[in-house]
């Protein structure tokens, strides 16, 4: 696994490829999103559950208005036997069609 620069407004030189296999679309801007409250202070993410406001907005809407909402990030960590990094972690670059964080190395 290459290493990179902490600093994410950095990328990498482009490894941009043609997957078959990739969606014609990143993401569909008219994907609804259930809105959700902030979490509190002593919002405890193990035992806690966020809290609903009733209402709906569009991802488009959601992600200009900075609403929060419900995401799922998967980590993919492996030991490594070797190197001077005891762990490898698998990073996908995000596409440039994206609304928030075009081109950018993330979690998948």
């Amino acid at each position: 696994m290459d290493t990179y620069s902490k600093d994410h407004d950095q990328v990498p030189p482009s490894t941009e490829t043609t997957n078959s296999y990739a969606l014609s679309v990143p993401q569909d801007p008219s994907e609804v999103f259930e809105v959700m409250n902030p979490p509190p202070d002593e919002f405890d993410p193990y035992k806690d559950r966020p809290l609903s406001t009733g209402r709906y907005a569009k991802r488009s809407d959601a992600h200009r208005q900075g609403l929060w909402h419900c995401s799922v990030h998967i980590w993919i960590v492996r030991k490594r036997s070797f190197g001077p990094f005891p762990v490898e972690i698998l990073l996908q670059k995000r596409s440039m069609t994206k609304d928030t964080f075009p081109g950018r190395w993330d979690i998948s």
